[in-house]
């Protein structure tokens, strides 16, 4: 075995070109993205990153300007596995060991996506995929601005929903709203919702409304991940973390 120099031993493994960087590890993954991260290479400020599915023979390059060493890929297919490299750019650097596959979470049943349609709209004004939702628990808020009711118990709604998401639960709520035309559906989902929302223009809209008889608002419908109700109103229930566990066993969900 050859000895190694003194100026050898004061690199560390990154500054080795001969060596190849660990492989990107996943940090989260819900139905529609992953957050991989990775080792930082001495002296790179900026990473090319690449993604794959475990089908696919060609790489995809995300970005290669990427400050940092952590990065969350959205808009990716529920119940599929991906595989993820990287590569420092201020030098001459080897990509990554590749990773093993990473599977984003299973999207929601097909029965809901043909009742609902297969996107939905954030209060960005961004379109998402219905698989967003995941496969927990999901609710139909039917409301709409003209409604005192509604904007009555709105905040309440939001309370108990990022109560819901600090417990760290599965759980999306849909707007389905019955405003009388697009600006004013616009106007009350971006500055009263947190959550999505079926688009005004869908058809889904008003056949939701229609097959679940929906004669009065505010309407909270609660559905387990196959589509069957779980609370037929809940505006009429207490909405606290032991309601919703309550939903999960009726669910299967707990």
């Amino acid at each position: 075995m050859s000895a190694i120099s003194e100026n050898e031993k004061n690199l560390t493994p990154m500054e080795q070109t001969e060596i190849t960087p660990a492989s990107p590890t996943l940090v989260t993954a819900t139905s529609t993205s992953l957050t991989v991260q990775w080792e930082e290479i001495k002296h790179s400020t900026t990473y090319e990153i690449q993604i794959k599915s475990d089908k696919d023979k060609e790489w995809l390059s995300l970005s290669n300007k990427l400050s940092g060493n952590i990065m969350k890929k959205n808009n990716l297919k529920a119940s599929t596995n991906y595989i993820f490299r990287f590569r420092g750019l201020n030098k001459e650097s080897k990509w990554s060991n590749q990773s093993k596959p990473y599977k984003t979470m299973d999207g929601v049943n097909p029965i809901v996506s043909n009742m609902l349609g297969k996107q939905l709209l954030t209060t960005k004004g961004k379109m998402v995929s219905i698989d967003t939702v995941g496969n927990g628990l999901f609710a139909l808020y039917f409301s709409a601005s003209w409604c005192p009711p509604c904007r009555k118990f709105t905040p309440m709604l939001n309370a108990f929903y990022k109560e819901v998401k600090k417990a760290k639960k599965q759980f999306e709520i849909m707007f389905v709203s019955a405003d009388r035309d697009a600006s004013s559906f616009i106007t009350y989902f971006q500055q009263h919702h947190t959550w999505l929302a079926l688009p005004y223009e869908a058809p889904s809209r008003t056949q939701v409304s229609g097959y679940f008889q929906v004669s009065g608002i505010p309407r909270l419908i609660v559905f387990g991940p196959t589509g069957v109700i779980i609370c037929n109103n809940a505006v009429q229930v207490p909405l606290n973390i032991s309601t919703f566990e309550g939903w999960e066993k009726i669910a299967g969900l707990a």
